[in-house]
């Protein structure tokens, strides 16, 4: 398995590398030497960093999964995950319907998490204002592997560098159980009741991502609804994510996410959630890709064009040590 890791690993840096240059409007012709790009390192590096990451599935009373999304351990019984995996009912409070299960990487089994107040509230105090909220363990018995923050660059205050080649984890649905109807396939959406046997590395999907910018870059657009936590913390990424809200929830699943204001339906329909965890070369982590560029006309409504935003794990480590989660 992780010979074949290595492989994809090294196939998706090279194959994001060409496709980079031809972001935009303008074909460019760049030649890339990758004999210094450290593929090698980063590959290596992954399966470290997969054994921290938990496969999270947001499941109804009935047993259905209605969202899958990338959770990262931070102590031995519990997770953080990107603020739209917990689902909100009307009134913007955490809709109490629903239940939270995982699954480690490599692994066959499901285990029991537990959403808990007391750590998660939409406050900068708690989170909120970084994108992501805690989910506990319930079984004493399940221990996790806590991952290992990046820290501060040489000379640097910052734990990312202009440039760096860094490796995300996100969601990658089985296509044995997606939905299919009349009208053709819908992706991400899952039909009926997933097999604990499948191997938790059939929903995983490795992308390379680049650093493009230290800091939040989106051009003319305005981002309303994006706490301002999250701008100040965010640096600009180049690589090709999967869609969240699109990629992953359950088809005709009318629940919200908390970013009310970051979907197609309230005038930023140049931006889609993502829930890719980033690392760096040594298997460190260095935040949560939470949101994307996309090209929303009709004609190439599901295009990836590259830019997606980053909250650095920093700001969410300091959160989560004053709240007593880390030490």
């Amino acid at each position: 398995m992780k010979n074949k890791l290595k492989w994809i690993v090294s196939l998706a840096v090279f194959i994001t590398l060409a496709l980079l240059a031809l972001t935009g409007c303008v074909r460019t012709h760049t030649q890339y030497e990758l004999g210094n790009i450290g593929i090698i390192t980063i590959s290596d590096a992954v399966e470290n960093a997969l054994s921290s990451c938990v496969v999270v599935e947001v499941t109804g009373y009935s047993g259905t999964v209605y969202y899958y999304s990338m959770g990262v351990a931070v102590s031995n019984n519990r997770i953080i995950v990107p603020r739209q995996t917990i689902p909100t009912n009307s009134l913007g409070g955490v809709a109490t319907q629903y239940s939270y299960k995982g699954r480690f990487y490599n692994k066959e089994g499901i285990f029991d998490l537990e959403y808990e107040r007391v750590y998660n509230t939409f406050t900068e105090e708690k989170g909120g204002d970084y994108g992501f909220n805690v989910l506990r363990v319930k079984d004493s018995t399940v221990n996790l592997r806590p991952v290992n923050f990046a820290t501060n660059k040489d000379n640097s205050k910052d734990i990312v560098s202009l440039g760096e080649l860094l490796f995300g984890v996100q969601i990658n649905l089985p296509e044995d159980g997606r939905y299919s109807g009349e009208d053709g396939i819908y992706d991400g959406a899952w039909y009926g009741v997933p097999s604990e046997k499948i191997p938790t590395y059939e929903f995983i999907d490795i992308k390379s991502v680049s650093v493009a910018s230290k800091s939040m870059q989106i051009g003319g657009h305005s981002m309303s609804g994006l706490p301002v936590g999250m701008d100040k913390a965010t640096f600009t990424t180049q690589g090709y994510l999967n869609k969240s809200d699109y990629d992953t929830y359950m088809r005709n699943w009318n629940q919200s996410h908390g970013f009310n204001k970051i979907t197609d339906n309230t005038g930023n329909d140049n931006y889609s959630l993502t829930n890719c965890v980033l690392f760096n070369n040594k298997g460190e982590f260095v935040g949560i890709n939470y949101l994307r560029r996309v090209d929303s006309t009709e004609n190439n409504n599901n295009a990836v064009i590259g830019i997606g935003y980053t909250c650095r794990s920093s700001n969410m480590k300091f959160v989560l040590e004053k709240l007593g989660v880390i030490k």
